[in-house]
């Protein structure tokens, strides 16, 4: 069964990471601290505010940025999400800025 993830973080990491994966994630739906794009659609995805995590199903927050540490602690530290709820992809499936 694949992990039910919402895919953080889209900007150039996300364009890569999106033409690179096979399938391996169910995403459920995208996320970005840019409130202006909050409950828009891109690549026919919801793109979900963080702080609404609690309202969907998912098994992770799949990070696919370059600046996964700081995403890593922004997460934790407004909206207290646990560690073991975050994934990062494998670098091959992100090109970072390409």
């Amino acid at each position: 069964m694949k992990p039910r993830v919402i895919v953080f973080g889209i900007g150039a990491s996300f364009k890569s990471f999106m033409k690179n994966h096979k399938g391996e994630y169910e995403i459920i739906g995208l996320s970005d601290w840019d409130e202006s794009k909050h409950e828009t659609i891109m690549e026919g995805y919801k793109i979900i505010s963080p702080y609404n995590f609690q309202n969907y199903d998912y098994d992770y927050i799949l990070i696919v940025s370059y600046y996964v540490k700081e995403i890593r602690m922004q997460l934790a530290d407004r909206i207290g999400l646990p560690e073991d709820k975050i994934l990062v992809p494998p670098k091959y499936m992100i090109k970072f800025g390409k």
